[in-house]
């Protein structure tokens, strides 16, 4: 089975609040900008006709920072956008990545209304002294309520 095309949108510690040890959004990805939504279906259609042919499924996905935790307007810009890219057609998925911390049970109901297929969740340990230290701002037994 052919690995899917996930076309990525670096939204560089957008929703985060914190600043952890091991982390750089901005260098990571390599970007001074974030992403516009009005911008994204323009995107997308130069991925597709740069892949053409070559996947037969495509997903956009939304990394850095903690996308649920973007104020809900932007929010909701953002998957307006990849949800009408979704209806067409254009793509199958929908993925984003955000804070364990982060996500409830009304976040996920706004995301499945919006066609998210997969939330990554931002888990770098399950030690809440690793967790401590590192600066993460949440603990364990958040980890496995989000889950």
């Amino acid at each position: 089975m052919a690995r899917p095309l996930i076309i990525p949108f670096f939204l560089p510690h957008a929703g985060c609040p914190f600043t952890c040890v091991f982390c750089n959004q901005w260098e990571i990805s390599g970007t001074g900008e974030i992403i516009r939504p009005e911008d994204i279906r323009a995107q997308v259609l130069e991925y597709l006709h740069a892949h053409k042919g070559k996947c037969t499924r495509t997903e956009v996905a939304f990394y850095g920072g903690s996308f649920t935790g973007i104020e809900q307007e932007l929010q909701q810009k953002y998957l307006e956008a990849a949800y009408a890219l979704k209806q067409e057609g254009l793509i199958q998925g929908i993925r984003l990545s955000t804070r364990p911390d982060y996500i409830d049970r009304n976040n996920l109901e706004n995301l499945l209304a919006y066609g998210v297929t997969t939330v990554e969740l931002g888990i770098q340990s399950l030690a809440d002294e690793v967790l401590t230290m590192s600066q993460r701002g949440y603990t364990a037994e958040c980890v496995a309520r989000a889950a």
